[in-house]
């Protein structure tokens, strides 16, 4: 199971110096929906760019039960 979750800095657009968990995260970066790193997994190439679109309304979200 897999989620994608849309989210946004609550600093002043920067990221907290401290991740809130950091024992589960190994790296976090913001970046624009046009401008995503080159070396992320390519499952999350093909869900980033359909979250994008759920959150701008252009698409409802899926559940697969």
């Amino acid at each position: 199971m897999q989620f994608v979750f849309l989210c946004k800095p609550l600093h002043s657009g920067r990221p907290a110096e401290t991740p809130s968990h950091a024992i589960e995260v190994l790296d976090a970066g913001w970046f624009p929906e046009d401008d995503l790193p080159d070396d992320i997994d390519p499952g999350h190439v093909r869900r980033i760019p359909e979250a994008f679109r759920v959150w701008r309304g252009d698409a409802l979200p899926h559940f697969d039960r």
